[in-house]
């Protein structure tokens, strides 16, 4: 193997595993700091090996000096563990494969993290590179054995070179999660924004209500008076129980604890019976006793919602029944709930899990986003199937190991 070769082999093996790190950040939007730390650490390790592991070259001073790149790298990006760690590696490999003194080659990276502590503040800068660089060259002549056949001077610049491109890619890497951090900001900002904008518009509405119904009362007409003073109340109400669904949105604590999810289920209907009987609703109920780590009390209260948008949907229904069934497999237990009520259409169906929608007079449009909130809390999931004029089914699917 020529000296060509050689050294288009160690770039290969320096910056395929670079590439491939660029490449996940550029084509993946919601990695987070501590994901693209791992990631980076793990690419520049596997360039290390990969450029220390094979014992194919013929050059051996341009893969030490590769090697080395990746180490002043982790330093330059303020990684010190990560470097000493890799140091150590790079000493027992080089030190065995190459014959080199373990002594030197201690005393030499001893060096570079030294340079490092002091100068922590200028370790950006390309003199931290080259001092790094020339005390490689001064540790490889001390330590030369003989096996350094190629030419120095094109050595170190494909090394510079490689260097050079290899920062760039991790600078252009950190652009690019600096742009993916603004835009998540930007779209939470936006988010925010809507949300206060809806809640706004919908607290508007019943205090627009309130004041018309204000200026139209007649102290001395007592029966309007109460019709109205009824009607505000209703309004005031309806605006209380908007802030206090949107309150629970931004708080939602789970505290988990090892529960029977068929009694929960069995208390659920417990609470609900006087309403099934008012409502003459008939309901089953087939379960077993399956034990999972939840919040009893949360995950009651996405019971009940879903019960009751069922009794909802079953007002203008004859023979009017909820099924709820338990289910299990091998990490995951089902709570399946299913009407025969009006059901949804497609407008309806596409929208309800929208903050704010809803198709209830006295609706907030935030029940449902409120539950697959305490879900989501607990590692599941709740799935939504919905026929026109033939029912609704919502499946819940819980793992058992939620801890």
């Amino acid at each position: 193997m020529n000296y060509i070769d050689d050294v288009l082999i160690n770039i290969i093996f320096l910056l395929f595993p670079v590439l491939i790190y660029l490449f996940y950040i550029a084509s993946n939007k919601n990695i987070d700091l501590e994901e693209n730390n791992l990631f980076l650490c793990f690419s520049l390790f596997t360039s290390m090996y990969l450029t220390l592991s094979f014992n194919i070259f013929n050059y051996p001073r341009i893969n030490l000096f590769m090697a080395n790149i990746v180490i002043i790298i982790t330093y330059k990006w303020n990684r010190p563990k990560e470097s000493i760690i890799l140091s150590l590696i790079y000493i027992l490999m080089t030190s065995d494969r190459y014959n080199l003194n373990i002594y030197l080659l201690l005393l030499e990276y001893s060096i570079y993290a030294s340079i490092y502590y002091i100068r922590k503040d200028k370790v950006n800068s390309l003199s931290f590179s080259f001092e790094c660089l020339i005390i490689k060259l001064i540790s490889l002549s001390i330590m030369n054995n003989n096996v350094y056949q190629d030419n120095l001077f094109i050595t170190v610049f494909i090394v510079l070179f490689s260097y050079i491109f290899i920062v760039n890619c991790l600078e252009k890497s950190e652009s690019i999660m600096k742009y993916h951090t603004s835009y998540k900001e930007l779209i939470k900002e936006k988010e925010i924004k809507t949300a206060l904008f809806k809640i706004t518009h919908e607290i508007k509405n019943p205090l627009f209500v309130c004041k018309g119904y204000f200026d139209m009362i007649n102290f001395n007409d007592r029966k309007k008076l109460e019709k109205y003073i009824s009607i505000i109340r209703e309004e005031v109400n309806h605006a209380l129980l908007i802030i206090s669904d949107f309150s629970s949105l931004s708080k939602i604590n789970i505290e988990k604890e090892e529960i029977n999810i068929d009694d929960l289920v069995f208390d659920t209907l417990s609470n609900l019976k006087e309403l099934f009987k008012q409502k003459n609703i008939n309901y089953e109920y087939s379960g077993k006793e399956v034990l999972i780590k939840a919040d009893y009390n949360r995950l009651m209260q996405v019971f009940i919602n879903i019960i009751k948008n069922s009794v909802e949907a079953l007002e203008q229904v004859n023979n009017k029944l909820i099924k709820i069934t338990l289910r299990e497999n091998k990490n995951s237990i089902f709570i399946e709930f299913l009407d025969n009520g009006i059901g949804m259409d497609e407008e309806v169906f596409e929208n309800f899990k929208n903050p704010f929608y809803t198709t209830k007079q006295n609706g907030t449009g935030l029940g449902t986003v409120l539950s697959n909130e305490i879900v989501k809390a607990h590692n599941g999931v709740i799935k939504y199937s919905s026929i026109l004029n033939k029912g609704t089914k919502v499946i819940i699917e819980l793992p058992k190991n939620s801890y």
